[in-house]
């Protein structure tokens, strides 16, 4: 099935067994060839081996056959934003918005935009907003919600809004990630120590976690650990 080979091949990249995962990936191209996700897990192995241009590569690959998906979409915009190319970014996100006027997805990365590129956090927020009004179990709004409320001092409403994420996704690094500054920021060191462990756990080339880690040993003064 489907999810079996995903997930077989998600667990083959995490051991760093991308050969591996790379014929897994192959296999269930060709076996659901009108599915996007397989060709997203393709471009996220390029993106774990740092062949970014691969990864956007297999993006396109996938949306000749697809056109216009707003999952391959968004994970394209996700590799411009890892490359910090507003342009390209932008371009991404209008495509996603064009074609899926309705797509939670294609709110969640216009929102996600301001916040980075613009810095304007007011619209950042109605965009994100609207991600989760579109879909209610749209993960990746709500954390990025969550993270913007954090940094403009919302605690309680951002620790309501990660624990809702990581309800729904309790797979994504990220929500983990988010969770654990959130608790760093409270002092609860031990439980954000193990929200980052838990982010490593489900991705290890998660750089932002390996910080994260080290915010929680210099708040228990462990400088040189940090």
């Amino acid at each position: 099935s489907l999810p079996a080979l995903l997930g077989r091949a998600y667990l083959a990249i995490s051991e760093n067994m991308t050969e591996d995962a790379a014929r897994d990936l192959q296999r269930s191209k060709m076996s659901y060839p009108s599915d996007p996700l397989p060709y997203i897990f393709s471009s996220y192995l390029y993106t774990f081996q740092g062949d970014f241009s691969s990864a956007l590569e297999e993006c396109d690959r996938g949306l000749t056959i697809i056109p216009d998906n707003p999952l391959i979409l968004a994970f394209k915009a996700d590799i411009y934003f890892i490359l910090n190319k507003p342009d390209e970014l932008k371009k991404t996100i209008d495509t996603l918005l064009e074609h899926n006027p309705d797509s939670s997805e294609g709110y969640e990365k216009i929102g996600f935009y301001h916040r980075l590129i613009t810095g304007d956090s007011k619209t950042a927020e109605l965009f994100l907003r609207k991600a989760i009004a579109l879909n209610p179990a749209e993960d990746e709004a709500i954390s990025k919600l969550a993270d913007l409320l954090r940094e403009q001092g919302y605690i309680p409403q951002a620790l309501k809004l990660i624990e809702e994420a990581l309800s729904l996704a309790p797979w994504n690094a990220m929500n983990h990630y988010i969770y654990g500054r959130l608790l760093a920021d409270i002092n609860r060191v031990d439980e954000a120590r193990t929200e980052f462990d838990n982010a490593l756990a489900l991705d290890p080339a998660f750089s932002r976690a390996y910080l994260g880690v080290g915010i929680v040993l210099l708040k228990e003064g462990k400088t040189d650990e940090a």
